[in-house]
């Protein structure tokens, strides 16, 4: 693979991945709270929301865990990086 066509596959990885995530910031809170309200209780869907956003604030400093996150299949059907 040429090095402009793995910059332009990793771009659109990236853009995959920031839409996803993005895509999760709206709509996990709409989840939490119907969780919070039907079955779990307030604290603890507040509890689990901040857990799981500090396990990703962790996913996105450590770099070691980023190749291995790559891997991880996305909701958007690209599952990892292209090969060099």
């Amino acid at each position: 693979m040429e090095p402009e066509q793995r910059a332009a596959a990793v771009r659109a990885l990236a853009s995959k991945i920031y839409g996803t995530y993005v895509a999760l910031c709206y709509l996990s809170p709409l989840l939490g709270g119907w969780l919070a309200d039907r079955h779990f209780g307030l604290l603890t869907m507040l509890f689990a929301g901040c857990v799981c956003i500090t396990l990703g604030h962790a996913l996105m400093v450590r770099p070691d865990i980023k190749a291995r996150v790559a891997t991880i299949p996305l909701p958007c059907g690209q599952s990892q990086l292209p090969a060099q």
